[in-house]
């Protein structure tokens, strides 16, 4: 064995290996918070009576591009499909009652299995679907189809599905994805830290939750431009807050400001 070549292979190895970090460092789109700014925010929003678990809050920024999205409803494709005359439209949302389903007494795979044929035969892309566990409560089954594009949810495109005896109702808005790229190589932070945004709640008299339960970082695409039947919108990067009362509040990622308008009960 010739040792020099074996000496100058890992030389080079190691050289190799030192380049790509720095080069993945330097174009990562991830940015990381430090565990005492973490601590520090916990403690000035007790100081407000506002309670929030450490574990909760994200320790990472990621810079996510926009991304383009259609309504569903509002495409040939649906317009077109044989199961378009079943839904009653009101701008950006869409409802929808399968009478007779039979689906009350199926397996729970079987219920999100006809759900999700019937809706990629509505010219729905089944591809961004997420669909919950199947609950149970007052003789209603219940589930809801969540959109998501690369592990991020697009808040504002959801379905829900109430499944009784008698009916399968499904009701909501769909904006699903044009294109599944949304990581951005930007070498600088586009992406506000959602601390920044938790530290400017604690002083905000406005803000009246007393415990935030959970933190969320996604997209916001139709309702920030309000319910009169966009076909296409652009989805932007936010965070979603929810609070103890189930209350959800969103904030810009890009620059950190609370939207209003879209904020509800979830």
């Amino acid at each position: 064995m010739n040792l020099g070549r074996v000496k100058s292979f890992l030389i080079f190895l190691f050289l190799a290996i030192n380049i790509y970090l720095v080069v993945s460092l330097a174009l990562s789109s991830e940015f990381r918070i430090d565990d005492t700014t973490i601590d520090n925010t916990v403690a000035i929003l007790k100081k407000s009576d506002i309670t929030v678990k450490k574990d909760i809050i994200p320790k990472k920024a990621v810079n996510l591009t926009n991304i383009e999205t259609v309504n569903v409803i509002h495409t040939d494709r649906f317009k077109k499909s044989e199961n378009a005359d079943k839904f009653k439209i009101s701008g950006d949302s869409f409802s929808c009652v399968l009478k007779d389903s039979g689906l009350y007494n199926q397996k729970d795979s079987k219920i999100v299995k006809y759900i999700k044929s019937f809706l990629e035969e509505a010219g729905f892309d089944s591809g961004y679907m997420e669909f919950s566990a199947v609950t149970k409560s007052d003789n209603t089954k219940k589930l809801t189809v969540n959109c998501t594009v690369k592990d991020y949810s697009v808040f504002d495109s959801r379905i829900i599905a109430e499944i009784t005896a008698s009916a399968c109702t499904l009701s909501g808005i769909w904006y699903e994805p044009r294109t599944s790229s949304v990581i951005s190589n930007s070498r600088t932070r586009n992406t506000v830290y959602i601390t920044s945004i938790l530290i400017d709640i604690a002083e905000n008299t406005d803000f009246k939750a007393k415990k935030i339960t959970n933190i969320e970082f996604g997209y916001l695409s139709g309702s920030l431009y309000g319910n009169t039947g966009h076909l296409t919108a652009t989805a932007l990067p936010y965070y979603r807050l929810t609070d103890e009362n189930k209350n959800v509040y969103y904030y810009d990622a890009a620059d950190g400001t609370y939207n209003n308008s879209v904020s509800k009960s979830d």
